[in-house]
């Protein structure tokens, strides 16, 4: 299936501001699960310098500076994106081995943060000495069973200990807290942030497919997590699902830490913000 996606970030600003380097991550990177046909990035306004590079964590960036102070910011990002089939829930697309990557994880090593309540979770509902993929597979169903999933428009991330006391969280809330269980466990883990097109299964797809049900399906940014497995090497789990990571998972960036994975960071003057963004998504016929 193919698929153009249109995805528009607007900031709006109370007054004339000047930012420093902004750091933009809404480039699919290379172990997508996907192909990426067409990629196309537009800043406004005019006035700016932009280039391409991957950062230390081989995630694709663009940087961002501007030469004079600004009003507003637009993002306005056009994908055309090759899933290979529809699939099965919970299938991991194991058969394309380009979606795993094949650097090594220590650069994302990272101890857990020091929490009772994680500690409590991961003993509650795993028991130790397993595989990490056994162990990822059962801590994302324990988060897709016990934490209740909405939406939030706050920016920023939960604490581990906020989502479990509250017992509610986006999926970047839900995401982090798998990535901290896993750590725990002694394994290596990274938050992932990116698209996420919802995909129908494949007995959906034979039994109901019409010329116009792909164009009914939706896309969002998400958030995920990846462990590494030493005979997989990073496998992507979706604790909002419970589900693993599948071809309508496109990743953008990974991080040690959510900030490392954000789609836009960076300095600007102090203001007041007005944040939107809109997405579409068209299926092309083949």
């Amino acid at each position: 299936m193919r698929f153009a996606l249109s995805h528009l970030t607007l900031y709006e600003y109370d007054k004339l501001v000047g930012l420093g380097p902004q750091t933009i991550r809404l480039r699919p990177m290379s172990h997508c699960p996907s192909t990426v046909l067409f990629h196309s990035i537009t800043i406004e306004p005019n006035g700016h310098e932009i280039a391409w590079l991957n950062d230390e964590l081989d995630n694709p960036i663009a940087i961002l500076n501007f030469e004079q102070k600004i009003r507003r910011l637009s993002i306005s990002v056009d994908l055309v994106i090759d899933t290979p089939q529809v699939m099965a829930p919970g299938v991991h697309p194991l058969g394309t081995q380009h979606y795993f990557a094949h650097h090594s994880p220590d650069q994302f090593f990272a101890p857990a943060q020091l929490c009772v309540a994680v500690q409590t979770f991961a003993d509650t509902f795993c028991p130790s000495g397993l595989s990490a993929l056994a162990t990822a597979q059962i801590l994302n169903q324990a988060i897709h069973q016990n934490i209740h999933y909405n939406i939030r428009t706050e920016p920023g991330v939960q604490s581990t200990e906020q989502t479990l006391m509250l017992k509610r969280g986006s999926c970047r809330d839900s995401a982090w807290l798998l990535v901290q269980l896993l750590r725990q466990r002694g394994f290596f883990a990274r938050f992932v942030s990116g698209y996420l097109i919802d995909l129908p299964a494949q007995s959906e797809w034979n039994q109901h497919h019409t010329p116009n049900m792909a164009d009914h399906q939706h896309t969002e940014l998400h958030a995920w997590c990846e462990v590494w497995t030493d005979d997989m090497a990073w496998v992507g789990l979706d604790p909002t699902s419970g589900l693993f990571s599948g071809f309508g998972h496109i990743p953008l960036a990974t991080g040690i830490n959510t900030e490392q994975a954000s789609p836009l960071t960076g300095w600007l003057e102090p203001c007041q913000v007005a944040f939107s963004h809109s997405m579409q998504l068209r299926w092309i016929k083949t």
